[in-house]
This record gives structure tokens, C-alpha cells and sequence, in this order.
């Protein structure tokens, strides 16, 4: 087990430039809150977000859902979902360190 675990969120803002990023309130020991906030055009280096934050990370968890459905409009939704880039194409996260939890939903 690691000693200092950190979960990033990222949230897109309403401005289209501007990358800030913030540890929140530490939700319990040995776990931290990073929270980085990005602007809705910004297409940002999240390797250099870590490293000017000082974090180094050894492993890397991410979450992405698989959408099993039988109504049309879901379908569509799934099949669009498919086709975007995934967090780890989007943010281009070091290939050698990711951990990927699916989680398939059924709507």
C-alpha cells in the first residue's frame, strides 16, 4: 500500500482558457484531494500539472464506464462515447503506470 495516495478531479470551467490547480482539504490520513481546474479550450499537459505540484506518481487508477443499453437514445449516446477519446488519449497519461477500472452500466 502507498503511503500518499492522491485523487485528482478535474473540472472544465465556463472560461475557455486558464489552467489552475489546488490540495484540497485532506479527507483522511494518508489520502489528499488535488484538484486541478482547466478551462473549457485548454488541452493541458497533465504530466507538468503533476510535476509543478510536486506530485510523482508511481501508479496511476482510472475510472471509464462501458454502456450496455436497449433504448435507441442510449445506444446513440454509447456508440458517440466510443468514439471520442478516452481520458487516457485525451490527457495523454504515461502508457507505463495506468490501472483502468471499467465499469459496465446497463440503462
Amino acid at each position: 500500500m502507498f503511503k500518499n495516495n492522491i485523487i485528482v478531479s478535474i473540472v472544465r470551467c465556463d472560461e475557455p482558457f486558464g489552467i489552475t490547480w489546488l490540495f484540497k482539504e485532506d479527507p483522511a490520513a494518508g489520502l489528499r484531494h488535488f484538484e486541478i481546474q482547466i478551462g473549457y479550450m485548454e488541452i493541458p499537459d497533465m504530466k507538468e500539472i503533476l510535476r509543478s505540484a510536486g506530485i510523482s506518481e508511481k501508479t496511476i487508477f482510472y475510472g471509464i464506464e462501458d454502456i450496455a443499453a436497449t433504448n435507441i437514445i442510449w445506444q446513440v449516446f454509447s456508440i458517440i462515447k466510443k468514439l471520442t477519446p478516452n481520458i487516457v488519449q485525451f490527457y495523454k497519461l504515461p502508457a507505463n503506470k495506468l490501472h483502468g477500472v471499467v465499469t459496465r452500466v446497463e440503462m
